[in-house]
């Protein structure tokens, strides 16, 4: 998610409610601790760029 490649990620959505709070969930922040256990628990390669150089 944090490779400049990427812009956006698409989830599906069935109505215009789905994309409103698909919309409102992009916003909020993710904290640094969780892309760190995402890199533990080797679900994000250990190559791949984090959000804030974590």
């Amino acid at each position: 998610m944090a490779h400049p490649a990427v812009t956006v990620a698409v989830l599906g959505a069935r109505n215009a409610g789905e994309v409103a709070d698909n919309i409102a969930m992009s916003q909020a922040p993710v904290r640094p601790a969780f892309w760190q256990e995402l890199r533990a628990q080797k679900l994000v390669d250990a190559r791949a760029p984090l959000p804030g150089g974590v």
